[in-house]
């Protein structure tokens, strides 16, 4: 702000909201508001005041603050000691502890002596701000001048002292409360319980409880304690102190302690906590019903998830995102099955959303319940819901896997018919379904009715497309489509080569499969041991012995293990040739 003092531009009302809006610390936002209304020429306007206020006035004093700091100028303006105590408090808001101070300070000048409220507000300020040194001087100050601190005053202390970890000066606050007769309340011991957790001072922290647990703690100083010893690992602690001082609990006691059981894999105890919360009329919220539930799921408990759900549903407890979840962890898991079950129930206490359709469609498609699939998703269509292309995806890979492509069309066409273009998944679904069948000649019929709707083909597609000549055994069509995904830039992989090659021989095509065997070498590829054997068969039947003597020795020397029956077929091979010094070559590197 000194940079803009020393600009020598005129600061105007928009120039203070435009600042304030981008602020995103609400002290600094005051700060900047209370430092432009000492510029000269300038005056807040209601716009820049309004601002302000959108940010501060949740504060019970903001107004009068505002009211004081924009008319103290004025000479018959008259400071009481309440207006003085807005004073503090404001400046605090905005970190302004020099100027707090200052008006302490102002208010001993002028021969008004401040109270326990004074004090308390300043002390309060200066330790949020982290200025330990000038709160010990305050504090001394207010000793000095006799002014008795309060359980307000030793509260704050205790908390500032706690926030420095300043453990043992937070427990000598504590002492020298008692000492004077001064009763600690619950504020208080959540200030020590907070600061001790976080300090992982727990032992002392229990130690404090014990010499307290008969004072009326309230639910704040518990949950306050509660959530410490479950972030530092003492659940078994937390759950013991929740059980036993359970009058003072409340919703989020409760959740606390269940997440703490969920994280070392408790599920009896939480199940235990969730199931007294119910019976109390307890709501929880959605990351507690996630996070038991969710763990149940992940820790194959499905049944206890699905009972435990139904408990919740039947109490309103559960969120739409939880069923979400749940369904979807299932789907996912391999359990569709329960899933589906699971929904059934749902429906029984309310409607979902389309990402729990989706999820339980994907994992019902997955599993092959394709009659429970076709009963969701007509249910999902009777709502309103459209579907998206993953369902349309996951029900047409659904059909196409069981061989019913009469379905998988009728979807393909419900998809088109809506105006959607389906994904590359879409068609490789039905395309690798047709090719897996034998009905090769409608799978590349689906391929150019994918390409024609600028569906463009990516590898899988080709795969599947090779794959299906090669299992009606045409390797021509086959080794159309491995061109075209070549010049496409997409690469195969090794198993597309080795089945092409071993087609090739299978059709008594030896040299064309030798040649896109060397072509395969070239490319960087290693052919697997069948593809070897396919060829070095081939070759000692159509007898080319020598071509199929060189590729078993290339076999042995990249280290692989040619099949027993292809060797002797080469040492038989040689024998009848006469080569014995060959055999006796071979045979050792075989018996290596």
């Amino acid at each position: 702000m000194s940079a803009l003092e020393n600009s020598g531009i005129r600061i105007t009302a928009m120039h203070v909201v435009d600042v304030i809006k981008m602020e995103t610390n609400p002290k600094y936002a005051l700060r900047f508001f209370i430092w432009a209304g000492h510029q000269p020429g300038y005056v807040h306007n209601a716009f820049a005041i309004n601002t302000i206020t959108r940010i501060w006035g949740h504060e019970r004093n903001f107004k009068p603050f505002l009211d004081i700091i924009g008319n103290m100028h004025l000479k018959d303006y008259s400071m009481t000691l309440s207006k003085f105590l807005v004073l503090i408090e404001g400046y605090g808001w905005a970190g302004l502890t020099e100027v707090a101070v200052d008006v302490l300070d102002w208010m001993i000048r002028t021969g008004r002596k401040p109270n326990v409220r004074h004090f308390s507000c300043l002390l309060d300020a200066l330790l949020k701000e982290k200025e330990f040194q000038t709160a010990q001087s305050i504090l001394a100050k207010m000793k000095q001048m006799g002014v008795p601190l309060d359980s307000f005053t030793y509260t704050i202390l205790i908390d500032g002292a706690c926030k420095a970890g300043q453990i043992q000066i937070a427990q000598n606050y504590l002492t020298e409360m008692i000492q004077n007769g001064i009763q600690p309340n619950a504020s208080t011991y959540t200030a020590l319980f907070d600061g001790l957790c976080k300090a992982n001072e727990v032992d002392k922290a229990l130690e404090v409880f014990e010499a307290v647990k008969d004072i009326q703690l309230d639910t704040i100083a518990l949950n306050a304690f509660v959530s410490g010893l479950c972030e530092f690992g003492h659940v078994d602690k937390a759950y013991s102190l929740l059980i036993n001082r359970d009058r003072f609990s409340d919703a989020r006691t409760y959740a606390t302690v269940v997440g703490g059981l969920c994280k070392v894999n408790n599920f009896k105890d939480a199940e235990k906590l969730v199931e007294e919360a119910i019976a109390k009329g307890l709501v929880f919220e959605v990351a507690t019903c996630t996070l038991l539930l969710e763990s149940l799921c992940m820790d194959s408990k499905a049944k206890e998830a699905c009972a435990l759900m139904n408990k919740l549903l039947s109490h309103g407890n559960i969120p739409d995102a939880t069923c979400n979840i749940v369904l979807a962890s299932l789907s996912r898991g391999g359990d569709a099955c329960t899933a589906y079950k699971l929904w059934y129930d749902i429906l029984r206490y309310k409607n979902l959303s389309c990402s729990s359709y989706e999820a339980l469609l994907v994992g019902l498609c997955q599993e092959g319940r394709l009659g429970f699939s076709k009963q969701v998703y007509n249910d999902m269509r009777s709502k309103g819901f459209v579907a998206s292309i993953g369902i349309y995806a996951a029900i047409l890979d659904g059909f196409s896997r069981s061989g019913n492509f009469e379905e998988a069309h009728k979807i393909l066409n419900e998809l088109i018919e809506r105006g959607a273009t389906p994904n590359v998944n879409v068609f490789n679904s039905l395309i690798h379904g047709l090719s897996k069948s034998g009905q090769v000649s409608k799978a590349v019929k689906m391929f150019y009715r994918m390409k024609n709707a600028g569906c463009f083909p990516d590898g899988y597609t080709y795969v599947c497309l090779i794959d299906g000549h090669c299992k009606i055994n045409d390797p021509d069509g086959a080794l159309m489509f491995l061109n075209n995904m070549l010049s496409q830039g997409l690469a195969p992989a090794v198993g597309t080569y080795n089945t092409l090659i071993i087609t090739f021989c299978k059709c008594n095509r030896l040299d064309e499969g030798f040649e896109l065997f060397k072509d395969m070498k070239k490319r960087g590829y290693t052919a697997g041991v069948t593809v070897y054997d396919a060829l070095i068969t081939g070759f000692c039947q159509s007898g080319r012995v020598e071509d199929g003597h060189k590729l078993l020795l290339e076999i042995l020397v990249i280290g692989c293990k040619p099949n027993k029956g292809v060797s002797n077929m080469v040492l038989t091979s040689l024998e009848g040739l006469g080569r014995t010094e060959e055999v006796l070559h071979l045979t050792g590197l075989l018996d290596r």
